[in-house]
């Protein structure tokens, strides 16, 4: 569905313009009222629903975005795309795994 060359820039911009692990910076605020320390922490296991339209750019962004934040994630694909939502996690799971991370940290629902 849609132009593949659109198709393949849409991915590379998710792939190189999400925002990663590089962004969660931690912070303390220290004023008359004390000190605040602001940590980023894992919510743990988050749904990401897939579109028919943009399903790889939405897995790229969405893997990227939720496992460097420390969280799994289980992609649950619109029907007609489930085989290329499938295909872009084995990807990025075989990446995650070659760059050291652990095996299968996100799934498909």
């Amino acid at each position: 569905m849609g132009n593949a060359a659109h198709k393949v820039m849409k991915n590379e911009g998710a792939a190189t313009l999400s925002p990663g692990v590089e962004d969660l910076l931690s912070e303390a605020v220290s004023g008359d009222a004390g000190t605040l320390l602001i940590e980023y922490v894992p919510f743990g296991v988050i749904n990401s629903i897939t579109p028919t339209t943009n399903p790889t750019s939405t897995v790229i962004n969405h893997a990227i975005v939720m496992l460097s934040a420390g969280n799994a994630v289980v992609f649950s694909p619109h029907p007609n795309a489930r085989d290329c939502t499938e295909a872009t996690m084995h990807v990025l799971n075989e990446a995650i795994v070659t760059a050291g991370g652990s095996r299968q940290p996100a799934h498909l629902g």
